[in-house]
């Protein structure tokens, strides 16, 4: 099997169509234990899917236990970080694969089923924070054993992302998912504090009607449960990384009483923060 790299003028194309004749249906997760005896652990996320009129069979570990299985249309594997991921050969068998690095996001595809040479593609930049964001929510829904309406909608959007980062490879994006994306920007900066829809949407001199409207259209949940995603990830990581206690985690985190962040913590882990800890 022959490997390139190609350029944009080559890429671009090809990956736009790609992405706009994607359709999802069933979301699967490749976890990180079993591991694969002998097989590399990406430490990235990935994103699979078989190119149309294709399988695509892999050796992953499913449910605590390695298990082969064929990706069909429809079907997206995420790879979560420290996944075994293992080709099983078929010689028909044509995925694209999108790994998020830290800075730039690397496609992987055949641009026909039947020729044998792979095509790599990185663009100019990583992620924007909108599209990190929303993987970042994806992932979190695992462990939340989230319906798969749900996974497929927060998969969808990442893809939209996805789709409108590599337009801006060549062409600016549209101005109202640069708002969002400043929207998204302002919050991550400003969550230990106490802000709210209002404080987001004067300090881009929009309505709250309009900010929520582009939660709406380009986010994966609104705008009160992506501010409440953003502390709790943070108190999640106070909790593993140190033994502050929960009345300061909460004040940290940009809450203001520690009965409110137990409650908010409780209904998006399922269990408390002190039980998180244990």
């Amino acid at each position: 099997m022959k490997v390139i790299t190609v350029d944009s003028l080559r890429a671009l194309p090809v990956l736009s169509g790609f992405f706009e004749k994607l359709r999802i249906e069933n979301i699967i997760f490749a976890m990180d234990k079993p591991e694969i005896p002998g097989i590399y652990a990406n430490p990235n996320i990935r994103l699979i899917f078989p190119l149309f009129g294709s399988c695509y069979h892999v050796r992953i570990s499913l449910n605590g236990e390695l298990r082969e299985i064929a990706l069909r249309e429809g079907d997206i594997l995420c790879c979560l970080p420290g996944a075994c991921v293992q080709r099983v050969n078929y010689p028909r068998d044509a995925s694209l694969s999108v790994a998020f690095m830290k800075n730039c996001t690397r496609f992987s595809y055949r641009e026909e089923i039947e020729t044998e040479t792979v095509c790599f593609y990185h663009s100019t930049r990583a992620v924007s924070p909108g599209g990190h964001l929303q993987l970042r929510g994806l992932i979190s829904f695992v462990g939340e054993k989230r319906s798969q309406p749900t996974l497929v909608k927060a998969a969808q959007a990442v893809f939209a992302t996805l789709t409108d980062d590599l337009t801006r490879e060549s062409v600016p994006g549209s101005k109202a998912l640069q708002t969002f994306q400043q929207a998204l920007y302002t919050m991550q900066n400003n969550f230990q504090k106490d802000i709210n829809r209002e404080d987001i949407a004067g300090k881009l001199q929009i309505t709250s009607p309009h900010l929520s409207r582009l939660f709406k259209t380009f986010g994966i949940e609104g705008f009160a449960d992506t501010l409440a995603r953003m502390r709790l990830e943070y108190a999640a990581e106070l909790l593993r990384e140190t033994r502050m206690g929960i009345d300061e985690i909460a004040e940290q985190s940009g809450f203001q009483s520690s009965s409110y962040f137990i409650k908010v913590f409780k209904k998006f882990y399922g269990v408390t923060p002190t039980a998180f800890r244990a």
